[in-house]
């Protein structure tokens, strides 16, 4: 899915749902590449930190909470 800037929630935000999504429905799987950030900031013409912030978040939810 294409992230739209009308929606109201941030494009970095759709952009790992987006990723979530295709994980969830087998379109990615362990070892699959990720489109690089010059290739999604390139194909959607946002900046490269929008794609960046998108990649932190998936890899924030990837990695152990400590109390």
């Amino acid at each position: 899915m294409a992230p739209t800037f009308v929606s109201g929630i941030p494009i970095y935000v759709q952009i790992a749902d987006d990723i979530r999504a295709q994980i969830l429905r087998g379109a990615l799987r362990a070892g699959d590449q990720l489109t690089s950030t010059t290739e999604y900031s390139a194909t959607y013409r946002i900046n490269p930190a929008t794609v960046g912030k998108a990649f932190a978040i998936l890899d924030s939810a990837t990695q152990p909470e400590f109390a």
